[in-house]
């Protein structure tokens, strides 16, 4: 009598285990991860169109999830898009981005920074410091910057990489490495000039 009890008892545990298991398949994450959050504040003054940040607040525990130009994993909470197209006023003020300032967004899968006057990135914090962090990493527009030919280098070990807009820049089409990226992308886009001399 006493095992029959017991043998219920487990079967019982067990039914409840599954049954949580299952329903946590459609449980959702409400906000975002707290160091993403900060580290995208770190982001905002290089970024200083502040009319376009209106919904980033900087109050401890807001859901960045929910702020303007960002997409969550909406089980993880982790950021997985970023978008900060035309977000720095002042086109023709050319700077150089710190690309380690996106270090913490390890689950990033679409990086948009169109149209906001990037001329490069600062010395040893380019793009290539991201690579081995950036394993998700598939879609990235730096389409009507100030890049140059050198930049490309930067861009050659993201293997995750599908989509790279490189169009409206200042390149010449004096890629070495350009094979290096050619053997993932699925699409890449260069400025017209560039294309018709066959690349």
């Amino acid at each position: 009598m006493m095992d029959s009890k017991w043998l219920w008892f487990m079967r019982m545990a067990a039914m409840s285990v599954l049954l949580l298991l299952e329903g946590c398949r459609w449980c959702t994450i409400d906000a975002c991860v707290e160091h993403e959050r900060v580290a995208l504040l770190q982001l905002k003054p290089f970024f200083n169109h502040y009319n376009e940040f209106d919904s980033w607040d900087e109050l401890k525990g807001s859901d960045c999830c929910k702020w303007k130009g960002i997409e969550c994993n909406t089980t993880t909470g982790r950021l997985i898009g970023l978008s900060l197209d035309s977000m720095r006023s002042g086109y023709l003020d050319y700077w150089y981005l710190n690309a380690s300032l996106f270090l913490p967004f390890k689950e990033l899968k679409r990086l948009y920074l169109t149209g906001s006057g990037i001329a490069g990135c600062v010395e040893n914090e380019g793009f290539e410091k991201l690579s081995s962090t950036f394993r998700n990493l598939q879609f990235l527009d730096l389409s009507q910057n100030h890049l140059n030919d050198s930049f490309i280098l930067s861009l050659s070990q993201f293997s995750s990489l599908q989509y790279l807009n490189l169009a409206y820049n200042l390149l010449e089409g004096k890629w070495p490495h350009i094979q290096d990226l050619d053997a993932y992308l699925l699409v890449i886009y260069v400025d017209m000039a560039i294309k018709a001399c066959g690349l």
